[in-house]
């Protein structure tokens, strides 16, 4: 019977090493490509597209926006930082025995956020959908996360819709009629009405800077952001027909943000921007479709 020669400590080293290299290289390839999660969230059709057929239509702004972690130089630079603390993570997990889960998609982005955004004269809603990745400790393998959900606000206040797990809270219409419902103080003009002669601009509300953009091929008015303290901006859709519903604070502008920018790197600016053009009124309330339920409030056991 033959003898096994056992192998030095050094070489088993090198061998692990080989082999963590060798999966880290099957799990990784050499260009990135969108996931499975990235390309549905890119492709799928607008709320307008697939939310139902309702004879009642409403004159609507529409932008869609995909938001991302700063520009393409910071996302590669998160990139490779996930690449190296995967093989990182290999080695270790190889050299201690521990399990390695190979990778079989990865992301062209750490952090992507898809938004379709309607200005009516009754209501706006944003949809959003989002995904995010970020590596496992345990197993070196990739973790994703999804959320999906739409934030309404109406004559009745706001209302939270999480089209994931159906859920719905805030104050939520409960039929097509109740976004009827006239607004209290609803603004009729469009524009923030002008200041008295010598008083201070209210700090709380969006300023005009005079810059014009375009974004999309549709003009915009740029606006101080009041709730960035590190002076984002925002920049309002020029108005086609009416201003709509919500806070226009340019003079001519609409209540329909297509850009907005922030020094710590978050920006999201329009695609696609189609001004006063009518969709089914299902827009504004996805979770009439059947299946959702009301969150419990936080606290409320029963």
């Amino acid at each position: 019977m033959s003898k096994t020669t056992p192998v030095p400590p050094q070489c088993q080293r090198a061998r692990n090493l080989a082999l963590s290299l060798t999966l880290f290289s099957a799990g990784m390839p050499s260009a990135l490509a969108d996931t499975r999660l990235e390309r549905h969230i890119a492709q799928e059709p607008s709320p307008h597209q697939s939310l139902g057929q309702s004879k009642h239509r409403e004159r609507v702004h529409w932008a869609r926006k995909m938001e991302q972690l700063g520009g393409d130089t910071l996302n590669q630079q998160r990139l490779d930082q996930m690449r190296d603390t995967v093989q990182g993570c290999i080695r270790s997990n190889q050299e201690h025995g521990q399990p390695v889960k190979r990778i079989e998609e990865w992301p062209s982005r750490q952090y992507r956020n898809r938004r379709d955004s309607y200005v009516g004269q009754q209501a706006s809603i944003t949809y959003s959908h989002t995904s995010a990745y970020m590596v496992n400790p345990i197993d070196c393998g990739m973790t994703e996360g999804e959320s999906h959900g739409a934030k309404l606000t109406w004559s009745g206040g706001l209302c939270d819709i999480d089209l994931k797990s159906k859920t719905t809270s805030g104050n939520c219409p409960t039929s097509l009629n109740g976004l009827s419902q006239p607004a209290v103080g609803q603004r009729s003009i469009q524009g923030v009405p002008r200041m008295p002669t010598g008083m201070r601009p209210n700090p709380l509300l969006p300023q005009p800077t005079g810059e014009v953009r375009t974004i999309a091929s549709q003009t915009c008015d740029v606006v101080k952001n009041p709730l960035d303290p590190d002076g984002g901006t925002l920049c309002y859709a020029r108005a086609v027909g009416f201003a709509g519903h919500g806070l226009a604070p340019a003079p001519k502008g609409t209540a329909l943000s297509i850009e907005s920018r922030s020094k710590r790197g978050f920006v999201y600016e329009a695609d696609i921007v189609q001004m006063n053009f009518a969709v089914p009124q299902d827009v504004f309330v996805p979770h009439l479709q059947g299946g959702f339920s009301a969150r419990p409030l936080q606290g409320d056991k029963r």
